[in-house]
Formats: structure tokens, C-alpha cells, sequence
């Protein structure tokens, strides 16, 4: 719940005219996630976004500083900062519904979350077999058989039914990760609403999110907001959004929402990680493409919603489902000749964290915000100390002075700020 003493109460007439501008870059971490928003609402009484970058929770608090800045600039609707503290207010209520796994992984789920809360070893280790109750069932029968039928004393058959009962809970995580999570998109959660959930997902509360905010009150009526909204109708107007997302198949990183490469999507995977009018959106906008039939295009960097970029770039592994988009497998040529088949390689798209040090190396960031942790080894190790921002004590990375075209980031007594090179 909200407490109106600790969180400033804002209106929309606080937003409504900057007196500069400054670009924004967030990084990832749920902890800077949580804390971005605040941070962008009082940097917005101040200053016009005009380029926003960010990746993981970083890309999904851009993707709610896009929409307000687009509220703003190009609606001429300061309140969409208002509607943006309302989506974060309530977020610690929401924090734990968010989080909604597939019905085959729910008791998994659970348990790991009361591993995660502390419980006692004794306690976790009565709990594992409901992970899986029928397999511990059969394995604790199984291995107790074996031993009576050994003529084994009561001993005997005790240890033959824990050893059934240890075997048959690791053929059964071995059979998750083998092949459940494969199948899932190397994620227990999609994101989307599933049954028993008590409110949104996590993708539905951020769709939900990003359009009030973009949109106000009729915000149900409106198409997804997309890239190309962003651009506005005069140049004055330009929201550069950028958002980081790694291509697991590849190994390479894309900057959204340019993907670089010809890719297609498959709508029946993409309806269990986005809405379902996001994706019939999509799908009305986009062709089959000739070579890959089955398939649609991937999004046009106009066409690409900014709501499908913030869930690419969502990194949480193995709790977040990982977005499958597929290209042309041309390394296969001589399967293909000999075939006269149209192969296809299916890439798992997912953000993977990027280092604390990122902000100061994305050229043309006149703010780089993000929560002060250890600098990578390859950071430390590469650029010399002038070029690495401070990491004693948690506080944001800002500029002294507003210093517009910057390529680096220089050591300053109490903050970072910007240089021109």
C-alpha cells in the first residue's frame, strides 16, 4: 500500500514543460526495476526524454518512460506520468501474482519459492515429493518391492524406498529439463494469464500498462503502441527508443527494434507469450514470407510493438519463457539441395544481463541511470579507471551538466558525468 509520506503526490501540470531535454539509458536488475520509475518521474518534471534505451527491467521501465513521454510529446497529454506512478503504486500489491507458471510446472514453482524463502532444510526436504507426487509414490513402492523381494530386512526396505523415491524425483527433474522446458521456451512462466491466476501476468499488466499510459482513459480502443508511433509527425516530436535483447541460438546481441537478420515468427507460439489482440495486431500487419511458409514476418521496426520488444529483452532464466523467432537455416544448404526441403532454425530470443558498466559505453547518452553495483572483470581490466564509474555506496548514475552527444563517461567526485569525446 501506498504511504502519500514516503511517495510525492504528482500532477499532470508538473510535466507539462520541460525545460531541456536529456537521453535516458536503464539497465537490468528487478531491485532497478522496481526503483527506475520514481526516477524517471522526477527526471521528467525537468527534462523531455528523447532517446530511451534499456534492457531486461531496465527495457520494461523504458517502455513505460516511451509511453508517457509519448502521452506527452505527441498526445500533448502530460498526465501520462500521472498514469505511469499509478502502474508503479500498485505494483508491490501486484509483485507476487505477476509471476504465473504453466500448470505442469506450478508445484515446481512453489517449491522453489519456499526454497527461496528460507525454510529449513528439514522442511524442504519433506516438501520435494510433492513436486511430483506420483512419481515419488511409484518409486518409494518400487524400491521397497525390490528389497522385500531380496528378502531384505525392514532396514533393507526402508533404504530401498528412499532410493526409489531419490531416483525417481531426479528421472523426473531430468525429464523437465531434458524435455518440459524445451517445450516451454526454457521458461516455467510465459507471462500471460494462466488458470487459477490471481490478476494479470506479467505481459498482460505490462500491455495493460504501457497503454493507459500512452492513451489515457480509451486505451482499450487503441492498437498496440508501436515504434513508429514513437517517431511522432515532425522531428520535434522523435522518441528514439532503443531496447538490448540476445539471440540465444546465435550467441549475438540485436538492438530492438532493429532485429538485423531476415527472421519470421510462428502466431500459435507467440499467443502463449503476448495478449491475444496484440497478436492479432501483429498478424494483421505483417505477410508469410515466401521462403518460410507457415510463418510470419517478423514486425517492421515501425510496425514492431514496443510491447513485444520489453518482453524480448525480459531476462529471468528459467523462470521467463525465452521468445522463439525463427530464420533460414542456410548452413544446411546440401541438406536442402538434396531434399528440396526449406529448412528452418528456430532461435530462442531472450535478454541475457548485461554488465553494470553498459550505460557508459551506449554512444549518445547524455544520462546514464542505472543502480551502482561491481563493474565486470572485463570492464575493470580493459578501460582505464577515468572511463569506469564510481561503484562505492547505491546510487544513481547521473550527469553533472547536460552535455548532449557524449561517447564516454568519466569518473566524477559525486556522481558520473557525461563528456563530449
Amino acid at each position: 500500500m501506498r504511504d502519500d509520506q514516503d511517495f510525492p503526490i504528482y500532477t499532470a501540470d508538473m510535466f507539462a514543460s520541460p525545460a531541456d531535454e536529456c537521453d535516458i539509458v536503464m539497465k537490468g536488475g528487478v531491485t532497478s526495476g522496481i526503483v527506475y520509475p520514481y526516477a524517471i518521474l522526477e527526471l521528467a518534471r525537468r527534462y523531455r526524454f528523447r532517446s530511451i534505451g534499456g534492457t531486461s527491467a531496465g527495457a520494461i521501465a523504458a517502455s513505460l518512460a516511451a509511453a508517457a513521454e509519448y502521452a506527452r510529446t505527441v498526445r500533448g497529454d502530460p498526465a501520462g506520468f500521472v498514469r505511469l506512478q499509478y502502474h508503479c503504486d500498485e505494483l508491490p500489491e501486484r509483485m507476487a501474482a505477476l509471476f504465473q507458471p504453466e500448470p505442469r510446472f506450478r508445484r515446481l514453482f512453489r517449491y522453489l519459492l519456499r526454497a527461496q524463502s528460507g525454510s529449513s532444510a528439514l522442511s524442504l526436504i519433506a516438501g520435494l515429493p510433492l513436486v511430483a507426487p506420483f512419481q515419488a509414490m511409484v518409486g518409494t513402492v518400487v524400491g521397497a518391492i525390490g528389497m522385500w523381494a531380496l528378502r531384505a530386512g525392514l532396514a533393507g526396505i526402508l533404504l530401498g524406498a528412499l532410493v526409489g523415491l531419490v531416483a525417481a524425483l531426479l528421472v523426473h527433474v531430468q525429464t523437465l529439463i531434458r524435455t518440459q522446458l524445451p517445450r516451454s521456451d526454457f521458461g516455467v512462466c510465459p507471462g500471460t494469464d494462466q488458470s487459477g491466476g490471481n490478476g494479470p501476468a506479467l505481459t498482460s499488466w505490462l500491455h495493460a500498462a504501457i497503454q493507459n499510459i500512452a492513451f489515457g482513459e480509451d486505451w482499450r480502443s487503441q492498437p498496440p503502441l508501436t515504434f513508429g508511433q514513437l517517431q511522432g509527425t515532425s522531428s520535434g516530436e522523435q522518441i528514439d527508443l532503443r531496447v538490448i535483447t540476445t539471440n540465444l541460438g546465435m550467441g549475438r546481441p540485436h538492438t530492438l527494434p532493429t532485429l538485423g537478420i531476415t527472421a519470421a515468427y510462428s502466431d500459435t507460439e507467440w499467443r502463449r507469450l503476448f495478449p491475444g489482440d496484440v497478436c492479432e495486431w501483429i498478424a494483421g500487419s505483417v505477410a508469410e514470407p515466401a521462403q518460410m511458409p507457415g510463418l510470419l514476418s517478423f514486425p517492421s521496426p515501425v510496425d514492431l510493438p514496443v510491447l513485444v520488444a520489453a518482453r524480448m529483452s525480459l531476462a529471468f532464466p528459467l523462470l521467463f519463457a525465452a521468445v522463439p523467432v525463427h530464420v533460414r537455416d542456410f548452413a544446411n544448404a546440401e541438406l536442402q539441395r538434396a531434399t528440396g526441403a526449406t529448412p528452418i532454425v528456430e532461435n530462442r530470443v531472450s535478454c541475457l544481463p548485461m554488465a553494470a558498466s553498459a550505460a557508459i559505453f551506449l554512444s549518445t547518452c547524455s544520462m546514464p541511470c542505472c543502480l551502482l553495483d561491481r563493474l565486470s572483470h572485463s570492464a575493470l581490466t580493459t578501460f582505464p579507471p577515468e572511463q569506469q564509474p564510481g561503484t562505492s555506496g547505491y546510487s544513481f548514475l547521473l550527469p553533472l551538466a547536460k552535455a548532449l552527444g557524449c561517447r564516454r563517461a568519466r569518473q566524477c567526485p559525486s556522481a558520473v558525468c557525461s563528456d563530449q569525446s
